[in-house]
């Protein structure tokens, strides 16, 4: 899943990072996906259109494991493991699949096996092991399922803004910005921190900053959103190619703005990417009145499907304040909160009053002001439910 609008910012006149020679990347004729203007309806998603059914995981409360807020959560791949990420206590919670507390990685410092902060981590089901990246330190470092220290190196003298772990153990380092003194592009490193190959060069005046992550992972790829041409690129058995691009038809990308004089035109961005099974789920934000939209785009009917928001209609506990997609288990996960679950209470009782004819269920947990969050695994349709 590569590239071939990046070719167009390669012509442009720029410079980039010491001229190193890179990989070519492999188009077999990627999917295109339109979307024109008039698809971006002001109208909300009901969540029972596309989830099939919904499962909970009740996070075990006690004095070890006391989470402040939930970052990332990272599922084993059979399913007898949850991974949660606290950054605020720079921790790593460790619970089975019944949500029973096991240990927590909290290595905090700067000697060996510790670090400073945890900017993402990511799980090898093959070695069982947990991979920490610390970018206050420089550091990448690995421990046992057990939370026994392993080993680690340092990224310098390239600091990566966003960082991938690879079905072959290797890395994948992101990097755009206007330093010219770190590596810029799309590369590979192997598991010990050592450069192996530069997929894609961009140019060092393109600057951009973001919160989330642009890397996910679906089956045995890694795909990378570049958010400056809206383009999917995927990495599988050592190959990187383009998988999907978006094509706005009413608006120009980033890429357009930066190497043209286009600041006239209204530019749009894609800020999310998944896929799953039979879903491509996405965000799409319109810089003129910093819009944005949810994006379902069915495999199996062609068919994009966009709104402006979500309603839940499933439970009522709207737990967006951590969403994301496991595309391993065609799911959707999400967290709920002890004032989200207060909350949905009401919700669900106006709903009723409402929906008479409808049987809805009503999952109402005996949840504490200070009690864990709850982990919500949505499974989805498998197409839209009209």
């Amino acid at each position: 899943m590569v590239m071939p609008v990046l070719c167009l910012l390669l012509l442009s006149n720029c410079s980039f990072y010491k001229g190193d020679d890179t990989t070519p990347l492999h188009d077999i004729g990627h999917k295109v996906i339109n979307l024109e203007s008039r698809q971006f309806k002001n109208d909300a998603l009901r969540l029972s259109t596309i989830v099939d059914s919904v499962e909970y995981i009740v996070l075990e409360t006690s004095q070890d494991c006391m989470i402040r807020k939930i970052d990332k959560v990272v599922i084993s791949e059979d399913g007898s493991f949850l991974f949660v990420l606290d950054r605020r206590s720079s921790k790593i919670f460790v619970f089975n699949q019944d949500g029973i507390f096991l240990h927590a990685i909290a290595n905090f410092g700067r000697g060996p096996g510790e670090f400073l902060s945890i900017s993402n981590f990511f799980i090898d089901d093959d070695l069982e092991q947990i991979i920490i990246y610390d970018i206050s330190s420089g550091r990448v470092l690995s421990y046992g399922f057990n939370g026994a220290f392993r080993e680690q190196f340092s990224v310098y003298p390239d600091l990566y803004r966003d960082l991938a772990y690879t079905p072959n153990h290797s890395f994948l380092c992101y990097n755009v910005n206007e330093d010219t003194n770190t590596r810029q592009g799309l590369w590979e490193i192997d598991q010990k921190g050592v450069f192996k190959k530069q997929f894609i060069l961009t140019p060092n005046r393109i600057s951009l900053h973001f919160s989330e992550s642009g890397f996910s992972d679906y089956q045995d790829e890694i795909h990378l959103l570049s958010r400056h041409d809206n383009n999917i690129y995927a990495y599988r058995a050592d190959t990187m190619t383009i998988k999907y691009s978006f094509a706005f038809q009413d608006y120009i990308s980033l890429a357009d703005v930066k190497s043209n004089d286009e600041m006239d035109k209204v530019n749009v961005n894609v800020l999310f990417f998944r896929e799953t099974d039979d879903w491509l789920i996405y965000r799409v934000c319109i810089k003129k009145d910093a819009s944005c939209y949810y994006g379902y785009y069915s495999k199996a009917a062609d068919e994009n499907f966009i709104f402006d928001r979500r309603y839940n209609d499933i439970d009522f506990y709207e737990g967006d304040r951590y969403f994301d997609f496991n595309g391993f288990t065609n799911s959707m996960v999400s967290v709920l909160y002890a004032d989200v679950i207060f909350n949905a209470v009401e919700e669900y009782e106006k709903f009723s009053q409402m929906h008479k004819d409808k049987v809805i269920p009503n999952f109402v947990f005996n949840v504490e002001e200070l009690d864990n969050p709850i982990i919500r695994i949505a499974y989805l349709r498998n197409s839209m439910q009209k």
